[in-house]
């Protein structure tokens, strides 16, 4: 459950929202990776292998520089203060613990080995993003002097960080992926599903099942990213939308 947020300013209030879509939408994009490496684990070694460069590529080039940030600025802002010095504790904890779960991947011996760290690694990610997102984002949004919205102008995003996957390494691709987003919170859909399309090839495709004609998602990917995909309608409702987004 989303906490309910009192800011000192509607900035920081603003900034609040703002940074836990990107915190949605950066889960979104690790986990799908993750979800790739353990279909691919099947396929056999070559496709294991290149699933798992991607998890590791992607890690290295937004989930770190991202928690590096927030533990310059947010964690230290934290630190500061009393009431939330051991919640700053706490979390600089879960990202040492994150740290070490991106070197046991880039260590694992072996195909079983390394779906077990992407796995922990995913785990713990999405574990520490939803407790700053629910506990440390509120009590510093409340704190006068402590500016959010300074954070959050200055903290990097997905960008093209990790985009797609084009080594040249030959591998099988796994299953058409499938997002239903009938099962995604309305407030976090959108990012769910940026983070989701982050992580398909070019090439490649996604299926998203959606409860309506999703017309605002495709005009807000547009703009994000204007022609990176051509979408197609498989399913025209009345009870779900069924899109596949081939990535270009």
């Amino acid at each position: 459950m989303t906490t309910l947020v009192v800011a000192s300013t509607q900035a920081d209030a603003t900034a609040v929202e703002e940074l836990r879509a990107r915190h949605t939408e950066l889960g979104a994009a690790l986990r799908a990776r993750t979800d790739a490496l353990f279909a691919a684990a099947a396929g056999g070694s070559v496709a294991a292998q290149a699933a798992r460069r991607e998890v590791q590529e992607f890690t290295a080039a937004a989930v770190l520089p991202h928690l590096t940030r927030l533990a310059a600025d947010t964690l230290a802002q934290a630190r500061e203060h009393g009431g939330t010095r051991l919640l700053a504790q706490s979390l600089a904890g879960q990202q040492a613990g994150i740290v070490g779960a991106a070197q046991s991947l880039a260590d694992a011996p072996d195909p079983i080995a390394g779906v077990a760290a992407a796995g922990a690694l995913t785990a713990l990610t999405t574990a520490h993003l939803a407790d700053v997102d629910d506990h440390l984002l509120p009590a510093l949004a409340a704190l006068p002097g402590v500016s959010l919205a300074d954070l959050a102008a200055t903290l990097p995003t997905l960008g093209d960080a990790g985009h797609g996957h084009a080594c040249g390494c030959g591998g099988t691709e796994a299953a058409e992926p499938e997002l239903d987003a009938r099962t995604v919170p309305h407030a976090i859909r959108h990012a769910t599903v940026f983070g989701a399309l982050d992580a398909v090839r070019p090439g490649a495709s996604m299926i998203l099942v959606a409860p309506h004609d999703p017309l605002p998602l495709l005009a807000q990917l547009e703009q994000r990213r204007p022609g990176a995909f051509d979408v197609t309608y498989v399913e025209r409702g009345p009870q779900a939308w069924r899109l596949r987004f081939s990535r270009n």
